[in-house]
Parts: C-alpha cells; sequence; structure tokens
C-alpha cells in the first residue's frame, strides 16, 4: 500500500463523523488524564510526599520517551515532566514516599491567600 493510497483513506476518515467522535475522545482522554496528573502533583505537596513515580504499562506502542522514564523517581521541587505525553499514553505519577508531615489545608490556602490577595 503506497503513502498516497493511505493518505486517500485517511483524510475522510478523520473528516467523517466517526473519525471526529475518535478526535474528541482523544482530546477528552488527554485532558482528563493531564488534569489528574496535575492535582496528583498538589495533593501529593498537601500530604508532604517526597518522591514522585512515574507508572504505568510498556507495552509494544510505548514511545521511547516513555519506555526510557517509566520507574523515573522525581524529587519534590525537581521539575517533574507534564503526564500525558501523547494521545492514549498510560503513564501516570504516583506518590513513592511522604516524609514531611501533611500540610494543613486551611492553612495553606491562607498563606496562598494573602501572596494573590
Amino acid at each position: 500500500m503506497s503513502f498516497e493510497s493511505l493518505f486517500d483513506a485517511a483524510v475522510p476518515f478523520w473528516n467523517s463523523e466517526e473519525g471526529l467522535l475518535e478526535r474528541i475522545g482523544l482530546l477528552a482522554d488527554q485532558v482528563q488524564f493531564g488534569t489528574y496528573n496535575g492535582a496528583l502533583k498538589v495533593i501529593a505537596t498537601s500530604v508532604g510526599a517526597t518522591d514522585l513515580r512515574i507508572s504505568g504499562d510498556i507495552t509494544r506502542n510505548t514511545c521511547e520517551w516513555c519506555a526510557l522514564h517509566v520507574g523515573q523517581v522525581y524529587h519534590r521541587g525537581q521539575f517533574t515532566p507534564e503526564l500525558p505525553k501523547h494521545p492514549k499514553c498510560p503513564h501516570y505519577y504516583e506518590i513513592e514516599r511522604t516524609g514531611a508531615e501533611p500540610v494543613d489545608p486551611d492553612s495553606a490556602f491562607a498563606a496562598f491567600w494573602g501572596l494573590v490577595s
């Protein structure tokens, strides 16, 4: 099958109702998993987590970035990559270890509100 014949088949599919629904589903998954991972980072900070680990299955379709980073541990204050990295990315953050005392949400919010008001 040539590139032109694949392109000729792909364009009508992605412009069809089925193709549009597939793209909307991919976008919804991306937003949902991104929101989960972002919220987990905030919650991890509030419970005194010191380490986050990238978790998830490695399959034959796993991209190179994910294959190299699954199992990677990030310490508090260290840059943590945004997840998911791509559509259908099955990887997520998991709290690896906690060490500090949990933060009281009311006092943390009061301190935050003092900074922004």
